[in-house]
C-alpha cells in the first residue's frame, strides 16, 4: 500500500495468541537459546517491567537485565534476533581478568569482589608456554574446585542444579499454554485449544490435565528459561514439534 508516494512501513507481527498453530511452524528450527528468550519474553513480569522502563534510563534498564539474567536489556517485543541483536544471558557467562601485557615484568593489581556463590581461580599461562600439559592441569584442578563448591552450595541451600531434560514437543505446548493465557483464555479455554483429542472429555477432566502444564509453563518462563540459555544446539531436532497434542 501507498500513501502520498511514500511506502507504508511494514506492521510488526504481533506475538502468537496460542490459536493458530501454523504461527508455531518455524519453532522446529529454534535452538535451545532462542527457546530461553522466547519464554522470558513470554514471563508477565518481565513484561511489566519493561513497560515501565521503556522510557527510563539505561541505568533503569540495566538493573531490569540483571534482576532477569540477561547483560544488556532487551525489550520483551523484540524478536530473538531484533534491535540489539541475540539476547544475551548472564547464567552462561564468565568474568575474567589478566595480565598478557608485552612486558613480562609489569605487575597489574586488581582488587575483586567476591559475592556470595561465587569462586575466582587465577590461571598462570606463563606455565603453559613451556607446557602445554601444565594447562590441561590447571583447568582439571579447576573444574574439581567449581563441582566441589558447586556440592556445598547446594547443601547449604538444599536445592540441585536444575536437570537438562527439554524436550521440543513440551516446550512447544508450553510456550503455545502461554499465549492462550495471554491472550484471556480460561484454563478450560486453553485446554481444548492444547488438548483437542480430549475435548469430548468432562470439564474436570480437562481442567486437571492442563493445570500442571499450566505451572510447569509459568516456571519455565519465571526462572528455568535460564537453564535453556546455557545448552547447546537445539532440542529433539530429529522428532516434530507438534503442540496440539
Amino acid at each position: 500500500m501507498r500513501a502520498s508516494g511514500n511506502v507504508t512501513p511494514k506492521q510488526k507481527k504481533k506475538r502468537p495468541d496460542g490459536l493458530d498453530e501454523s504461527r508455531y511452524k518455524n519453532i522446529n528450527k529454534w535452538t535451545f537459546h532462542q527457546w530461553a528468550w522466547e519464554f522470558l519474553r513470554r514471563n508477565a513480569q518481565y513484561i511489566d517491567v519493561c513497560k515501565r522502563v521503556r522510557l527510563g534510563s539505561e541505568e533503569e534498564k540495566q538493573r531490569v537485565a540483571n534482576e532477569f539474567g540477561l547483560k544488556k536489556y532487551k525489550d520483551y517485543t523484540e524478536a530473538y534476533i531484533g534491535a540489539t541483536g541475540k539476547p544475551k544471558f548472564s547464567i552462561g557467562s564468565i568474568t575474567s581478568w589478566s595480565n598478557l601485557n608485552a612486558q613480562p615484568k609489569q605487575v597489574r593489581n586488581k582488587t575483586v569482589k567476591i559475592e556470595y556463590g561465587q569462586i575466582v581461580i587465577r590461571f598462570d599461562l606463563g606455565q603453559a608456554i613451556q607446557d602445554k600439559n601444565a594447562l590441561a592441569q590447571q583447568l582439571r584442578l579447576a573444574g574439581q574446585k567449581l563441582t566441589k563448591g558447586l556440592t556445598a552450595i547446594e547443601l547449604q541451600t538444599q536445592q540441585k542444579a536444575i536437570p537438562r531434560e527439554f524436550r521440543a514437543t513440551l516446550l512447544g505446548k508450553y510456550l503455545r499454554i502461554l499465549d492462550c493465557l495471554a491472550n484471556k483464555m480460561s484454563h478450560y479455554e486453553t485446554a481444548k485449544i492444547i488438548f483437542p483429542s480430549h475435548v469430548k472429555k468432562n470439564r474436570d477432566v480437562l481442567l486437571e490435565k492442563i493445570k500442571p502444564n499450566i505451572k510447569t509453563a509459568r516456571e519455565i518462563a519465571a526462572k528455568k528459561y535460564l537453564s535453556l540459555s546455557v545448552l547447546e544446539d537445539s532440542p529433539d531436532t530429529k522428532a516434530p514439534i507438534k503442540t496440539s497434542e
